[in-house]
């Protein structure tokens, strides 16, 4: 009787152990008044919101692409210590999936948007003698899309002032403020699509941001540097372009020989338009600003 009542108590024991106490109290987890997120575009939303009324700290080193990083368990931890995760979620970081995170502590800022995301193909594998195939994802930089900013922007408010009640005031001003700053450029963004430009993005990154301006998308798997010099006959030379001005958005600088090709050629312009999925630290308005400026000079 005796080792039946020792083996009940070490199987309890083991199902204890087990379980996800992940959201242990805050005494056991020594959790921090720091805000901490997992990549730069919602890093930078985040910050603009809390301004100094709480420490945020980005963790995903600027060498590494976010949607790839796989944070160690040390790193893990820090996280787990935090009173605030803000994510970007729609899978974008695939790690927080399946990490022992503290889920009543974190935001994923995509949850906020009220529009459908977007799946794009993936990857073409094999598994063996099924023969190669492709599966869909989830498109993850839906920041692009400046409304969906604001859509996240608003979600981490609401879990900013949740985290920290006493600074809830200051986080809805700093929002007002930001909000006011992405619709303007939003406008501006409207007035080309208005104008009838016709401008062309790679579904991937570019899906949100099309498909709210109404732009054109190409499948274009390769990244800009290994563009061909025939990009054109890849699918552009079907492209509905009216006779409207012709760009196409790129998110790295790209061969400068097939760049001029295009140009010289069909009259198309490349303009980069950085994601800041690596740009920590840099002002998220002043970065889509200065995409926006760059698409706009090459439309006359």
């Amino acid at each position: 009787m005796r080792l039946l009542s020792l083996l009940v108590i070490a199987l309890v024991g083991l199902a204890l152990c087990g379980c996800d106490r992940t959201d242990a109290s805050p005494d056991q987890l020594h959790i921090e008044d720091v805000v901490r997120t997992t990549s730069a575009p919602v890093d930078a939303l985040t910050r603009r919101i809390a301004g100094d009324a709480v420490p945020v700290e980005l963790l995903c080193p600027q060498s590494e692409d976010p949607a790839a990083w796989r944070p160690d368990p040390e790193t893990v931890a820090s996280y787990q210590r935090a009173k605030l995760i803000v994510a970007n979620g729609a899978g974008y970081e695939a790690w927080v999936q399946t990490a022992p995170l503290p889920r009543s502590r974190l935001i994923e800022a995509a949850d906020g948007l009220s529009e459908p995301l977007i799946t794009v193909r993936g990857e073409t594998h094999s598994h063996g003698p099924e023969g190669h195939h492709t599966h869909e994802v989830t498109l993850g930089e839906v920041w692009l899309d400046p409304l969906n900013a604001i859509a996240q922007a608003r979600a981490i408010t609401a879990g900013l002032a949740d985290a920290f009640p006493e600074h809830q005031d200051k986080f809805g001003a700093n929002l007002d403020v930001l909000s006011t700053e992405l619709m303007d450029l939003h406008q501006r963004l409207e007035r080309l699509e208005q104008e009838g430009a016709a401008i062309v993005a790679p579904s991937t990154p570019f899906g949100y941001l099309a498909r709210r301006y109404g732009w054109q998308t190409l499948d274009l798997s390769q990244a800009p540097e290994d563009w061909p010099m025939d990009l054109y006959s890849h699918g552009m030379e079907s492209g509905d372009f009216g006779s409207g001005p012709r760009a196409l958005l790129c998110d790295k600088p790209p061969d400068p020989a097939v760049a001029n090709t295009l140009l010289e050629s069909h009259d198309v312009h490349l303009v980069l338009w950085r994601t800041g999925s690596r740009d920590r630290g840099k002002s998220f308005t002043e970065m889509l600003s200065g995409n926006i400026d760059r698409l706009e000079a090459s439309i006359p």
